[in-house]
């Protein structure tokens, strides 16, 4: 289904590009050519985007890449800078080094010089004499202080190039008519030697009889530039790779033209910040099935991207206005200021990861752009827990799932591939998201940037039970008719906590909190007669009014009288998700009462 989509994808944007085998390439600076191959000036191509730090790169068609990049092999319009200058900046130092050959090997430069050379010596433009020029002339060991290298600093490091002609920045060689011309007749004739050992076979993508791709290229911007599809080279009837006689890509029959367009889709999809995000090990990959998916992408990543400002815990306002129009459309099906959204257009969201050779496809999902929208308003009201919560983005899920002392902890691709499609598809959330979130409860420590039992952790427990259950059975605000044991367990849990605080006048460094909360939350049996007896003492210190003391007891005995005979020895996964929301919502209705109380003291006083 994948491998379809984004065939379709990449004939619907024409991402092959109109010239056969040619493909696009992020290009971020033009070197400048004079008639004799000296390099004049490097002219930056990059936009900067205002008020950012960062970069709109263009994109240049450019001959196709080859697929195994491992090996040293230069291409037709080279547009990597250690091909081109055999220079490499030294570390910690604004100089450069010569990048020599391996093992008696040519260079990348002299194989740069090799390949291109001979294609442009036959053509007669001014810029093609310039680009062979300079191939003639470039020494490297000559260029180690150039002084227009040198000003680049930093930017060599990662630069990618095109060439144009110096006095006339806007001639440049990739776009020279007779270039194409020749490139395409060159094509032609390396087409008619593939064909003449090439299996043909109908195409399990396109359904057409077409040439059978042997190997698949690599991508970009994913793993160590992995395959999505790859096969063994080994041959031979006995190697595992090898079934019914058949090797290599002809296990699969699928053609070299879906090849080059999954490929160059999937390229696209990783190069653009808008239609991809990482979390952690996974990236995931999203776009509209139309010609124009830009505002279908851009309100998916408005959703699921880190829309925290500046990692912290708030949204400002133009992004939450943003956010509220996209979720008042999934609650009410109507469109506002949403211009160029098409909620009928079929959306994928695809979770990728990767090793070292292969790309691993953790899930997808196809679905109506609406819909998808729709579930994920669905998803923000089945994690709320309190009134005015905003909408929780995935950082800080992922933040919630791993210890916060833990600087390199990262979530499994696993779990986060299944929290996505639960969200996308609307259905109940992975058991392994439950287990993470009650067991950081459990381990984890109050910390000055974040509570053991936050309202974002027992939103995720709230979620899950819910939609294990198929129904409400956790409110959004504490229930006081709810009944069950585990839930009772942890609403007095948090009552005996308040107790100690009230005694010690909150200057306690370690509380039953700290002690027990792991012990009650799993064997309450074992631990709430001890609890119980301490809060007597506890009580006995509170040197507020009597008034709280009958309070504390009245509460702690209505909880009491409802629970059955006695503590229950053992609690389950669920239950234990139970105990921590009681806990969650009796504490806050608790302070809730106290920050009221001391309200009407204030306004007593003023009216004294």
């Amino acid at each position: 289904m994948l491998i379809k989509a984004l065939c379709d994808y990449s004939a619907a944007a024409n991402l092959c590009g109109d010239i056969e085998a040619y493909y696009k390439q992020a290009i971020d600076f033009e070197i400048l050519l004079a008639l004799d191959g000296t390099v004049t000036a490097i002219q930056d191509l990059r936009k900067p985007i205002e008020g950012t730090k960062r970069y709109i790169t263009p994109e240049l068609l450019l001959p196709e890449q080859r697929g195994n990049t491992t090996v040293i092999y230069s291409y037709l319009i080279e547009h990597r800078r250690e091909y081109i200058f055999g220079l490499e900046r030294e570390k910690g130092k604004n100089s450069f080094k010569t990048i020599p050959g391996k093992a008696g090997k040519k260079s990348k430069h002299d194989t740069f010089c090799e390949r291109n050379l001979p294609f442009f010596e036959e053509i007669d433009s001014d810029i093609c004499k310039a680009y062979c020029n300079f191939i003639r002339t470039w020494n490297p060991d000559l260029q180690t202080e150039n002084e227009i290298l040198l000003q680049m600093g930093a930017n060599f490091d990662n630069a990618r190039f095109c060439f144009g002609l110096d006095g006339s920045p806007e001639i440049m060689l990739h776009e020279d008519p007779r270039v194409k011309e020749n490139y395409q007749a060159l094509l032609l004739e390396e087409q008619k030697e593939k064909q003449a050992t090439q299996q043909t076979g109908f195409c399990s993508i396109l359904g057409e009889r077409l040439p059978i791709c042997e190997m698949h290229d690599k991508l970009k911007g994913i793993g160590s530039q992995a395959k999505l599809v790859s096969f063994g080279k080994d041959q031979t009837d006995r190697n595992a790779f090898y079934s019914y006689g058949k090797s290599l890509g002809y296990n699969c029959n699928i053609s070299e033209k879906a090849m080059k367009q999954y490929t160059a889709a999937l390229n696209f999809l990783l190069a653009d910040n808008g239609h991809h995000k990482n979390f952690g090990d996974m990236v995931v990959v999203y776009f509209a099935m139309k010609q124009n998916d830009a505002a279908e992408c851009d309100a998916f990543s408005l959703l699921f991207g880190d829309f925290a400002s500046d990692q912290k815990e708030t949204v400002d306002q133009e992004t939450e206005k943003d956010l509220n129009q996209v979720y008042n459309y999934a609650k009410t099906g109507v469109l506002k200021d949403l211009s160029g959204m098409d909620p009928d257009s079929i959306f994928y969201v695809a979770g990728l990861t990767a090793n070292s050779s292969r790309i691993c496809t953790k899930f997808v999902v196809r679905n109506r752009f609406g819909v998808i929208l729709e579930h994920v308003a669905a998803h923000q009201k089945d994690i709320r827990i309190l009134e005015k919560q905003k909408p929780v983005s995935m950082y800080w899920i992922q933040k919630q799932l791993v210890s916060p002392k833990s600087k390199d902890a990262k979530v499994p691709p696993p779990l986060i591939a299944g929290l996505f499609a639960s969200i996308l598809n609307g259905t109940r959330y992975p058991d392994a998201l439950l287990a993470t979130v009650i067991a950081r409860v459990k381990t984890d420590t109050d910390e000055t940037q974040q509570k053991k039992v936050n309202h974002i952790r027992a939103g995720l427990i709230k979620g899950c039970l819910n939609r294990k259950a198929k129904k409400e059975e956790i409110t959004m605000s504490l229930n006081l008719d709810n009944t069950n044991q585990a839930y009772l367990c942890g609403r007095l849990f948090a009552v005996l906590e308040k107790i100690q605080q009230d005694a010690s006048g909150g200057n306690l460094n370690r509380t039953i909190k700290d002690s027990y909360f792991s012990s009650a939350c799993s064997k309450p049996a074992t631990v709430f007669p001890k609890l119980i007896q301490l809060s007597q003492h506890h009580l006995k210190k509170i040197k507020a009014k009597e008034k709280y003391v009958v309070f504390y007891q009245n509460l702690c005995g209505d909880i009491i009288d409802q629970l059955e005979d006695a503590f229950p020895s053992t609690l389950s996964l669920d239950e234990q998700g139970k105990f921590i929301i009681g806990y969650y919502q009796q504490n806050k209705a608790l302070y809730a009462k106290k920050e009221k109380q001391q309200e009407t003291a204030t306004d007593d006083s003023v009216a004294e």
